[in-house]
């Protein structure tokens, strides 16, 4: 009963660890890979919290996820400014009606 919560926080502790590891310290083609992996292991670390029965929250979950998806798109790809700013606003956005979506399914089932 313990062990599923347990060994979700060991999993989402050594992947913060290993996303706290890679620096993006150059402007080469590997910074660009590290800058996209860094949101991608914090929306898997988001995800094994939910998926080991851990709380994040309400809709913060969904909306971290979908925003840091939508970062690392934004650093692969190089974007700036507007652009990159358009892009992590519509993450969260579908992040929001995801969560929003999710409520009224189960709040239907639940009438």
């Amino acid at each position: 009963m313990i062990f599923v919560p347990v060994s979700g926080g060991v999993i989402v502790g050594g992947l913060n660890a290993l996303r706290s590891s890679v620096k993006t310290n150059s402007n080469g083609p590997m910074s660009k890979v590290k800058s996209a992996i860094r949101p991608l292991l914090k929306a898997v670390a988001a995800s094994f919290t939910l998926g080991t029965g851990n709380s994040l929250g309400p809709e913060g979950p969904s909306v971290e996820i979908g925003s840091s998806i939508a970062k690392g798109f934004g650093n692969l790809f190089d974007w700036e400014g507007g652009k990159k700013l358009s892009l992590v606003a519509a993450g969260s956005a579908a992040g929001i009606s995801s969560g929003n979506s999710y409520y009224l399914e189960h709040e239907h089932c639940m009438l």
